[in-house]
C-alpha cells in the first residue's frame, strides 16, 4: 500500500494507475481536470501513469450555477 493525496485527503491504496484508483474511489466524471503533482494530465494519460507514494491529485470538476 501507498500513501497518496486527493484533494487533500489522505489515501492508502494499492500501486496501480491513476485511472484505476481514482474510478474505484468515485472520482472519474466524464468534465474532470486532473493535476497530479502540480502537471494537469490528459485524460488519455490516466491509464497510463501509476501513483507513487506521497504523491498530491488534485481533482477539479466544473459546477454550474448562476
Amino acid at each position: 500500500m501507498i500513501n497518496i493525496k486527493i484533494n487533500g485527503l489522505k489515501h492508502s491504496v494499492a500501486e496501480d494507475s491513476l485511472y484505476n484508483i481514482l474510478n474505484k474511489l468515485n472520482y472519474i466524471q466524464k468534465w474532470s481536470a486532473i493535476e497530479l503533482n502540480g502537471e494537469i494530465l490528459q485524460q488519455t494519460q490516466l491509464k497510463q501513469t501509476n501513483v507513487q507514494q506521497g504523491d498530491s491529485i488534485e481533482v477539479i470538476t466544473p459546477v454550474g450555477g448562476g
